[in-house]
């Protein structure tokens, strides 16, 4: 189940966006050549394709209308605005061929792509890896001390 982020929301797809970031991460781990250094693992991490663009349905819907009406969105950080301009940008693409379809569904078709990357800083991506390997560890001590 999804947690509040740091500013009181609610993330239902955190899970989901976690288990995705893991298997990138293992994935350039293992391709990774020995004299590698992790900031750059970190880097490709979030360079690499994400399943889906990790963002609600709503607040994307919600964003996407603002910027339809031709409101900017220059407050919002570098990574999280490149990502609603680029579901912005499929979702006029989409509304151009689909112009009956409501803005919601599109939306809603957008943010299940395949996004080109994980939209986080390389110190985000280590935060939550980070945040994912304690939390594994600290089941398996859980479960070692349950099996005594």
């Amino acid at each position: 189940m999804g947690k509040r982020g740091k500013k009181g929301r609610f993330f239902e797809y955190r899970d989901e966006r976690n288990s995705d970031l893991l298997r990138v991460f293992r994935e350039c781990i293992m391709s990774s050549p020995e004299e590698e250094s992790m900031e750059s693992v970190y880097q490709r991490i979030v360079q690499t394709k994400s399943k889906r663009f990790w963002v609600s349905e709503e607040q994307a819907s919600k964003v996407i209308s603002y910027m339809m009406k031709g409101n900017n969105i220059d407050y919002m950080g570098k990574n999280k605005r490149k990502m609603f301009e680029e579901i912005l940008s499929r979702v006029t693409k989409l509304h151009q061929n689909n112009p009956d379809i409501r803005i919601f569904k599109l939306v809603e078709i957008v943010v299940a792509q395949e996004a080109p990357c994980f939209y986080m800083t390389p110190g985000s991506a280590k935060v939550i890896i980070s945040q994912i390997k304690s939390k594994w560890c600290q089941q398996r001590l859980q479960l070692l001390r349950f099996l005594r």
